[in-house]
């Protein structure tokens, strides 16, 4: 899971227009979890993404806004949805 997180941060560091900043969130439901301020500089779009591990993939919870207060008060409702989340498993029938 790190080694696609990191290549997903640097994929955004390359791209000089975003300031990009971890984001310390605690989540109970998940142990394995990255979160990740993605802020593009030139249109003001603000993301918060949050990286979560269930199974063998990877999940990303994307928090998207433009004013910086907004998403302040969101992220309690993003990580309170986070912990809601639920997977379906599929099973497939193997012939």
């Amino acid at each position: 899971m790190f080694q696609y997180v990191q290549s997903d941060v640097n994929s955004y560091k390359q791209d000089n227009i975003y300031q990009v900043t971890e984001r310390k969130i605690k989540l109970s439901k998940f142990t394995s979890y990255y979160s990740y301020d993605f802020d593009n500089t030139s249109n003001g779009q603000l993301e918060t993404t949050v990286y979560v591990r269930y199974r063998e993939g990877v999940h990303l919870i994307v928090l998207t806004t433009h004013n910086k207060e907004e998403r302040e008060k969101l992220i309690p409702i993003l990580i309170q949805c986070i912990e809601n989340l639920t997977f379906g498993d599929a099973v497939f029938n193997k012939k």
